[in-house]
């Protein structure tokens, strides 16, 4: 029997509603495929599969918790198995960060919001600015509203909307920002770049980041909307690219 390696290497994880941390053995202990057999139980296979099979599900059922340290503020996230990146804030929204100017007055706007390290850090930075925070997924959204909780973030705006569905045309944006999903479609891109153009202000930026292969289209489509494309940052995996509604 497989037990997906986060939990057979002597993992934690820790429940969403503070009930006790439930530690799962080193595979050594345990026997998963490759490792000694069960010490607790050599003459029962059979039985110790069973156990660590209902501990591992058990286990795939609770929160995993992060720690991240983003745009100079520490955040603790709740996340869960199905979410975008649920193990660590991805490698594109850091650099996005990295390379984001923020004024402390935006009025922000984060397209996929996934379960909030992007939209919330944002919003930190941004004391009298707000941030609306979108996704498609409501189980996304339920767990961003509860890490803008958790970590005590009030002008945040978290809700469901597929693109720019439930945003207000009147809404005037100063920023937006988007870790853009590869996999969505390049129609899906040109609506969601066209709905955001009708909602930023004049000099307001938009800046996403995107796998590499994604990076010429980005280019492209920002030209055709914004009359102008920036490509602030390649990485070794991701591309930032910005443009300024003019």
């Amino acid at each position: 029997m497989d037990v997906p390696p986060l939990l057979s290497t002597g993992a934690t994880v820790r429940p969403r509603h503070g009930a006790n941390r439930l530690a799962i053995p080193p595979a050594s202990e345990i026997g998963v495929v490759g490792a000694p057999r069960c010490s607790l139980w050599t003459d029962h296979q059979g039985r110790c599969n069973g156990i660590i099979l209902r501990m591992t599900i058990e286990a795939l059922r609770e929160d995993l918790v992060l720690e991240a340290q983003l745009l100079g503020h520490p955040f603790t996230f709740n996340t869960t198995w199905g979410l975008f990146s649920p193990k660590a804030v991805d490698e594109g929204t850091r650099l996005l960060l990295e390379k984001l100017e923020i004024h402390e007055d935006d009025i922000a706007l984060d397209l996929g919001c996934g379960y909030g390290p992007l939209g919330l850090a944002i919003a930190k930075a941004a004391p009298r600015g707000r941030v609306h925070m979108l996704d498609r997924d409501f189980v996304a959204i339920d767990y961003a509203q509860g890490n803008a909780r958790r970590n005590g973030i009030d002008n945040a705006e978290i809700y469901l909307s597929n693109g720019f569905s439930a945003v207000p045309e009147d809404l005037a944006l100063d920023l937006v920002v988007s870790n853009l999903p590869a996999k969505v479609g390049n129609e899906m891109f040109r609506l969601m770049f066209h709905d955001a153009h009708l909602r930023m202000k004049p000099g307001a930026r938009i800046v996403v980041v995107t796998v590499n292969g994604l990076r010429d289209f980005v280019k492209k489509s920002f030209r055709q909307t914004f009359g102008n494309s920036n490509k602030v940052k390649q990485g070794r995996t991701h591309t930032v690219t910005s443009a300024i509604k003019e």
